[in-house]
């Protein structure tokens, strides 16, 4: 006769959620293997846009993605990630343009470049 030990109530209560860790920014100005940004088009008119990056660590929505086009530097905030398998540092993502150098205003609070 097999007997089951059943652990202490105590340990089979669910643990808390992980709270929220803060956005991170990738930054993306200077490119190499393993680690760039291609953007799909312009972005629209509320601002976002579509684009695939390869990168380590991978971004998360609310992160951050920063870049260099034509008119300077670009940051945009993460609204989704699709990851890939393979391969396993590739993903999709819709991110919404925050901050533009070429508008001349400070980084948004949270953004560090």
């Amino acid at each position: 006769m097999i007997h089951f030990h059943m652990p202490p109530l105590a340990s089979r209560v669910p643990r808390p959620a992980t709270p929220p860790r803060e956005p991170h920014t990738l930054d993306f100005r200077q490119s190499r293997w393993g680690h760039s940004l291609e953007t799909s088009g312009t972005a629209s008119q509320d601002g976002q846009l579509r684009g695939h990056l390869w990168s380590t660590p991978r971004p998360t929505v609310g992160d951050y993605l920063a870049w260099r086009a034509a008119h300077g530097d670009v940051v945009a905030e993460v609204m989704t990630v699709e990851l890939c398998r393979d391969p396993s540092d590739m993903a999709f993502f819709t991110a919404c343009v925050i901050w533009r150098q070429a508008e001349g205003l400070p980084l948004p609070a949270g953004v560090t470049l």
